[in-house]
Order: C-alpha cells, then structure tokens, then sequence
C-alpha cells in the first residue's frame, strides 16, 4: 500500500487487532495506472503524490476525509491532498492513479470550465448505473490480470483497457451517456482546518504524550468541539486517535533502528512512552507482535522485521 505513495512516508494502522490484510490487483498502464483490492479495518493517513490525480472507488463503506464514502461515490483528489480514510470493517476499493498531466488534459470536474488543480479534492455522487459499470470493468480486467498476468503485457490490450478507463472517467464525471451529472458532496472546511492543524501539532512535538485539554488550549478551541471533529474525521474517539498516531510513529521508528542505534527505551520515551508495561499491552493490541522483538536494552532494530505488519508491503 505505501508504494501507491511515492516520495511520501503513509501511516497505516491496523484497527481489527489480528494480522493486517491488504488483497490488491494492479495493472500499469504507462501514465495511468488501475488497482482493485480489499483491506482489513484500519487508519490511514498520507497525501497523494504531486504527480497523480487519484480517482477512489468505495465499493463497501468506509471514512474519506471525514465523509461516508459508499456506493455510486467517487473521491477525485489532486496532488498533495492529504488522504484520511478509516474502515471498521474489511473494505473493499478500486483506485485510477492517473499521471497529473494526463488528467488536467481530459478530467474535468462538473460545473466547471476549469481543469482540475493541484491541492485539489471532490467526493462526488454519480450515477448508481455508471458507477456499477465502472466497477464491473475495474474488477473485470483485475480478474484477468489475477488469472493470467501476460494478458496485460500485450500492447492492444493495455491500449485498450486504458482507454476503456478514460472513457469511464469521462463519463461518470460528466454524465454525458446518462445525462445525470454527478454531484458535490460538501465537507466541513473549518473541521478539515481543524484537524489538519491538529496533524501538525502531532508532527512537530512528538515527545510529548498530548491530552485534550493542552491541544485544545494550544489550538484555542473548546475540547468537546476538538473531540467532534476527531470522531467525524476519523471514526474514532480523541484519545484513541492520538494513541494510533504515536503507536504507529514508534512502530515506524523502531523498524527503521539500526543495531547499535537507540534502545527500545529510548525511542520509546522519544515518542512520549514512559510506561514500557502500557506501551507493550497497547502494541500488542494494535500491531500483533510483541515489542519482545525489539531488544530491551540493546539496540531498537527488530529481531525479525517480517513478521511486523508494516515491514513489508
């Protein structure tokens, strides 16, 4: 999953307490690319590549920034965008990454003369039929590709399915076979502003183990605003939503210790643990493994990175 976010570093957390599933099929298409998965319940936190428009399919229900996305709706995002998406249960996607000159030349959201803009993000409600014949072609070449990988590496078929694909965009953004154009599904944007200043409070202080007074005070707004426009968001409470996010920091940081590095201690108190019994029952919990992977009080470097959840992709 995180190599869909070139040149970034995603947190993905686990939220079913087992193993951490990802089941994806994905074809290249030179300046477009197509995917179909499913994906255990989890937390997902990154920003799309500057050089792709991301096109989402929630073919089950799951959180995108904040709204219920579920069939007919697309997420079209720009570059840069940052992208939140929770799921309490196994999800099931198809995504079109397509190359960002390639989709200001044909993509066009509607009721604009304008092409889409870097930074920028819809959530759109399509056309049910539209979108189901959009899904059916997604996981129809996914299925083929699953079946037989050199179906793909013939060059009339990848030309194609990739203007199959095209098309599709087109139609759906637009509404021109069907004549319903789709509409805008409106976000909050003082709870996006919110909770984007709340991501850069967690980033830049990360010793600290943060509480929902002392944020909301640093942020001068009421606590029970603050812990609204958590819950919408992210589908989760305040305080277990700041528990993931220093969990999965400490997770990224011990897998990325060398040997002779710091102790699991000292990273641990890095990322605002000082408890090592709570913090070994809270990654247990989350991850799946024990922290007894990690020396206790040699260096913080994994004894067996492949059994982590996010070790490898």
């Amino acid at each position: 999953m995180t190599q869909l976010f070139a040149g970034s570093d995603p947190d993905v957390v686990p939220l079913s307490g087992s193993s951490f599933l990802l089941e994806a099929t994905g074809i290249a298409l030179g300046d477009l690319d197509m995917l179909v998965g499913r994906v255990s319940p989890l937390l997902l936190h990154g920003v799309v590549p500057v050089d792709r428009v991301w096109a989402v399919f929630p073919i089950t229900p799951f959180l995108i920034n904040g709204r219920r996305a579920a069939p007919p709706m697309l997420a079209v995002l720009s570059g840069g965008v940052v992208l939140d998406c929770t799921s309490h249960a196994e999800a099931d996607w198809a995504l079109v990454s397509l190359h960002v000159g390639l989709a200001q030349r044909i993509l066009e959201l509607p009721g604009r003369s304008r092409r889409l803009d870097p930074g920028e993000q819809a959530i759109l409600a399509c056309d049910p039929e539209l979108w189901l014949q959009s899904i059916q072609l997604m996981q129809s070449a996914a299925e083929v590709a699953a079946g037989d990988v050199a179906v793909f590496e013939v060059a009339e078929a990848r030309r194609s399915l990739r203007s199959s694909i095209l098309e599709m965009l087109q139609d759906l953004l637009s509404g021109r076979s069907s004549g319903v154009r789709p509409r805008f599904l409106r976000a909050s944007a003082p709870r996006q502003l919110l909770v984007g200043a709340v991501e850069d409070l967690l980033r830049v202080d990360r010793m600290r183990a943060p509480t929902a007074a002392n944020l909301a005070a640093t942020l001068g707004v009421p606590v029970p605003r603050l812990r609204r426009a958590i819950r919408t968001h992210y589908g989760i409470g305040l305080h277990r939503f700041l528990l993931l996010r220093r969990l999965i920091r400490l997770h990224k940081a011990l897998l990325s210790a060398s040997p002779s590095g710091p102790t699991l201690q000292q990273v641990a108190l890095t990322h605002g643990f000082s408890n090592l019994s709570e913090l070994e029952r809270d990654y247990q919990s989350v991850f799946s493994v024990s922290l007894s992977q990690f020396g206790r009080d040699g260096g913080a470097s994994p004894r067996d990175t492949a059994m982590l959840p996010l070790a490898a992709d």
